[in-house]
């Protein structure tokens, strides 16, 4: 499954914030995701899964982008799991890479996890920056066993 995750920026006040991540609204294309709106959003996702992630500004003013992914690796995913198992096997990672899209620039990489990770949730850290600035923001994935179905 293809899984679109947009990070919307209100750049103004989140630079004037020092950073405060209730100005950053994060989306996804999945059910079963938590936090959708807010600024922690956990996307389920299923190994397999290709994500690609974007990130607008507000105004069409500002300017913003993505810089580069991290997988954090220390534990510190709500169930003390590090994100490595989502974007990795085997000790070779699969950190997500920047792609030209038709419209925009994303970034995208595959979920490379094993079963006995599912139902965890895993921390990664995106950069950003927005005019000017460069912010790192770190929300989670929660690889499940399979996708809840649209009714």
């Amino acid at each position: 499954m293809e899984v679109n995750i947009v990070l919307v920026v209100d750049v103004a006040d989140f630079i004037s914030s020092g950073g405060d991540a209730q100005y950053i609204h994060m989306i996804d294309n999945v059910k079963g995701s938590t936090g959708e709106g807010g600024h922690e959003l956990a996307s389920n996702v299923v190994a397999g899964d290709n994500v690609r992630w974007s990130i607008v500004a507000v105004s069409p003013s500002d300017q913003i982008d993505i810089t580069g992914f991290t997988c954090l690796q220390h534990p510190n995913g709500p169930d003390g799991k590090s994100c490595e198992g989502a974007f990795g096997r085997n000790g070779i990672m699969n950190t997500p890479r920047q792609n030209a899209g038709t419209n925009r620039v994303y970034w995208e990489s595959s979920v490379q996890s094993r079963d006995f990770q599912d139902d965890h949730y895993f921390q990664y850290s995106v950069s950003f920056r927005a005019n000017g600035h460069t912010y790192t923001y770190d929300p989670f994935l929660k690889v499940v066993r399979q996708h809840e179905l649209v009714a």
